[in-house]
Parts: structure tokens; C-alpha cells; sequence
């Protein structure tokens, strides 16, 4: 079934609330414009358009590496991979090219020091 990006942010909005993320509507918006590869005023500006699987499946990634939201380690984890796309720039860089691989992988360092 076709989905709108507010179809895609709601459902991301939801997942993260559930986990327990306090910031859960901005989180999500910026997951979701991120992997989808766009800017916060790119995506404000497409809600109501619809978007592929592919861009679904990108969020699933993001929000399912590691077993799942139910985990708060795992939860914290991708929380901060997040806001260090914010400060590190270049970390997006790599993240983009792979980013299932890369969060597993940035989830499994993150772990490791936890």
C-alpha cells in the first residue's frame, strides 16, 4: 500500500514514543528526513507526498538495528548516532553510503563503551 512521509513519520513518531524517547516528534522527524535524504524544510514541504519502499525500508533499518526499540541501551544508542550526524558531519558521509551496515556497526561500538 503507497505511503505518504507523514505516513512514515507517524509510524516513526509512535515507535520512538513507545520506547521512551522524550524528544519523540523531532526525533522522528529528523530520522525520518534523513533517510529518506532530505532536509527538515524538504520534508515539511513533502508530507503529504507519497515515497517509496525502498525509504520505508531505510527507517526500519534505523529503527529495528540491533533487535529492536525494546532494548534502552539499543534505544540510547541510536539516539545519540542522531545527534552526532548534528556535530560530525562527517559521520553522515559514511552513514549514507550503508546505513543499515553502518548503524550496525556504529551500534555495536556504541555498545562496547557503554
Amino acid at each position: 500500500m503507497p505511503k505518504t512521509y507523514n505516513d512514515l513519520y507517524l509510524a516513526t513518531r509512535t515507535a520512538l514514543k513507545s520506547a521512551g524517547v522524550e524528544a519523540y516528534a523531532l526525533e522522528a522527524r529528523l530520522l525520518v528526513a534523513y533517510a529518506v535524504g532530505k532536509t527538515k524544510e524538504e520534508f515539511v514541504r513533502d508530507l503529504r507526498l507519497y515515497t517509496s519502499d525502498e525509504n520505508e525500508q531505510k527507517i526500519r533499518a534505523l529503527l529495528y538495528v540491533g533487535g529492536g526499540l525494546h532494548d534502552w541501551q539499543k534505544m540510547k544508542a541510536l539516539n545519540t548516532l542522531l545527534y552526532s550526524f548534528v556535530r560530525y558531519p562527517e559521520e553522515l558521509e559514511a552513514f549514507a553510503e550503508d546505513p543499515p551496515r553502518m548503524a550496525a556497526e556504529w551500534l555495536r561500538r556504541s555498545l562496547q563503551t557503554m
